[in-house]
């Protein structure tokens, strides 16, 4: 029987990791991509009142208090709706829902 050298499963373990870090734009994980809950994008007006974000859609989860991941662009949140926990996917650029998993 041949054996692997002790390192292959670390090495299998390790290049996804480093796979998901070349998407440092995504918003992987709870509080973004440093855990801190800050976006480091540029160019945003400070000044809502006068100069507010566009909003680029809209959609209903349910109630909840899920936060949102993002990664390739897709975008992953939780809601509550119809007595029923649910789990989504959704097209981060138009919202639109890509799957959905319901469960009570």
């Amino acid at each position: 029987m041949k054996h692997l050298h002790p390192l292959v499963p670390s090495l299998f373990l390790t290049l996804p990791l480093i796979a998901l870090s070349a998407f440092s734009a995504d918003w992987p994980n709870y509080h973004g991509p440093n855990q801190d809950g800050v976006s480091y994008e540029s160019g945003w007006s400070l000044d809502w009142k006068t100069d507010p974000p566009d909003m680029l859609w809209k959609t209903n989860v349910g109630r909840g208090f899920s936060s949102v991941t993002v990664a390739n662009d897709r975008l992953f949140t939780m809601g509550f709706k119809k007595d029923l926990d649910s789990i989504y996917c959704l097209d981060a650029e138009t919202g639109k829902e890509i799957w959905s998993y319901s469960y009570p």
